[in-house]
């Protein structure tokens, strides 16, 4: 059977989440509050990013590409991306963040990988907002429905799903396989499906090696 990888981007390529780490750097403290608002389902991460964009109000390009300079990835990242090259296993990243952040690491680290995510477009000292992959029947109001993508290419191939977080909750339903850490670990506990809590991508690269050999996971 053919195998596909659906991967997050942030907190799970990336060592923190960058959406997070920018509002942090360049918001007003009010995009706090409006996080609490999405972690409590109050409201859809489409309305949440929305509403903490906007809570940006000063910020040149120059000073995002900094900030994109700055952020971390898992060291293991790139001979990962190597190796399912290698074996000829498609990865496609999935994120409710922003391509203008994703686009710009992955260009810096000479990584060819299809995306996909919402848009945030820099014009004339603003930010701009856009949700090209949202879907009006998603169950969890999210900006990018991950469901339909990996719906969309997955083909009947086994799928390894990896993940870190709530973004990531509804699209794990359709995995064969899930690699997760954080609070996507705890939930696929609770909900009995087939999983790894990783560090590293590393961990991930070996245990593929060894489904790929023997067929399981040891």
């Amino acid at each position: 059977m053919e195998k596909i990888i659906f991967c997050d981007f942030d907190g799970t390529i990336t060592k923190n989440d960058t959406v997070d780490e920018f509002l942090d750097k360049f918001a007003t403290q009010e995009w706090v509050k409006i996080e609490s608002l999405w972690q409590n389902g109050e409201i859809g991460s489409d309305e949440c990013l929305k509403r903490q964009i906007d809570c940006v109000k000063d910020v040149t390009i120059e000073e995002i590409y900094d900030f994109l300079d700055g952020v971390e990835i898992d060291n293991s990242f790139v001979n990962f991306c190597d190796f399912i090259k290698h074996k000829g296993i498609d990865l496609i990243v999935l994120s409710d963040g922003f391509d203008l952040f994703i686009d710009y690491i992955f260009k810096k680290l000479k990584l060819n990988l299809r995306f996909f995510s919402n848009s945030l477009v820099y014009k004339q000292g603003k930010l701009y907002l856009d949700f090209p992959y949202k879907e009006s029947t998603c169950l969890v109001s999210s900006g990018m429905c991950k469901c339909k993508i990996v719906e969309q290419y997955s083909n009947k191939k086994f799928i390894y799903y990896i993940g870190n977080g709530r973004s990531d909750f509804c699209p794990v339903r359709l995995a064969d396989f899930i690699f997760s850490k954080g609070e996507l670990s705890k939930f696929s506990f609770e909900k009995g499906y087939n999983f790894y809590n990783f560090n590293s991508f590393s961990e991930i690269r070996d245990l593929i090696y060894e489904h790929l050999l023997n067929g399981c996971f040891v």
